[in-house]
């Protein structure tokens, strides 16, 4: 027991452990120190935060800085246990290097929100919490009314100076890959393959045995899908002010995207490996 123990903490905490001290670099935003001691620079945390508007000024190394960055101790704490958890997965399957390209990626894509749920999240807060109670004409008139108000003021101008911070869409990033291996560990043990190295995975799950295997998957798959759909209705609702469910949501589609490009690499790979070409049997895609 104690032998497979230090395998599971070789296998998955060792690899991070630059990942997890880079969290401890930078104080939280409370000024407060990390775990009870000092912070390991004299950083201003506030200068490593994202915006748009920072972004325009060319701090464009915010985008990736702001992961970096928390509000509290809890906040930090919260974060390292759900990367911790959510890259043992990907850890296994596709090593260090790339469980950190999906992890900072995540983290990227949600700061610059391609998909605008971030921005969408900040004008249905203020759109809803702008409102008054009660039906009727005089109600439903200073409602609209507000409504155009609050697009016009506050949603722009919080949509454009919002500060952010954290390392959430990264983990939520770590988990859309995982939901991705999740899906195709249950879709071999469905088929009866004892092998999971499919298309070029490097094999093994963890703590071995198709029944640790199959629940696991189920337990990762079903995180991810309550996980994904509680924060698309919160950003949709405008729901929270302080957590970007908005950006969850986007990291999380980064991080399923990235399986499934990998999975089309390693296809492509094998496929051209399995099909030469006629003349001289070279590989297609090879000359």
């Amino acid at each position: 027991m104690a032998g497979l123990a230090l395998d599971v903490l070789a296998d998955n905490i060792v690899p991070l452990v630059p990942l997890i001290a880079s969290h401890l670099l930078v104080r939280p935003l409370d000024g407060k120190g990390i775990f009870g001691l000092p912070a390991w620079t004299d950083i201003d945390p506030l200068q490593l935060t994202f915006s748009a508007q920072r972004l325009r000024d060319g701090l464009w190394w915010t985008a990736i800085s702001h992961m970096f960055v928390h509000g509290s101790e809890t906040h930090l704490q919260q974060n390292l246990a759900s990367i911790i958890c959510m890259s043992a997965y990907p850890l296994q399957k596709v090593g260090a290097a790339a469980t950190y390209a999906v992890f900072i990626g995540g983290g990227v894509t949600a700061a610059l929100d391609p998909f605008n749920f971030s921005d969408m999240q900040i004008e249905r807060y203020f759109t809803n919490s702008w409102k008054i109670p009660g039906e009727g004409k005089v109600s439903n008139w200073i409602n609209e009314k507000s409504n155009q108000l609050a697009k016009v003021t506050a949603v722009p101008f919080y949509q454009r100076f919002q500060n952010y911070c954290g390392s959430s869409a990264g983990a939520t990033a770590l988990l859309g890959f995982d939901a991705g291996l999740a899906i195709e560990d249950l879709y071999i043990m469905w088929r009866g393959s004892a092998d999971n190295d499919v298309g070029g995975g490097r094999g093994r799950i963890g703590l071995g045995g198709s029944a640790f295997r199959g629940g696991n998957a189920v337990l990762v798959l079903h995180s991810a899908v309550s996980m994904g759909l509680q924060d698309w209705q919160k950003a949709t609702e405008g729901a929270s002010w302080g957590i970007d469910h908005g950006g969850h949501v986007t990291g999380m589609l980064f991080g399923a995207g990235c399986f499934v490009g990998w999975r089309g690499f390693q296809y492509l790979r094998s496929w051209r490996t399995r099909f030469p070409d006629e003349d001289g049997g070279r590989r297609l895609g090879r000359r």
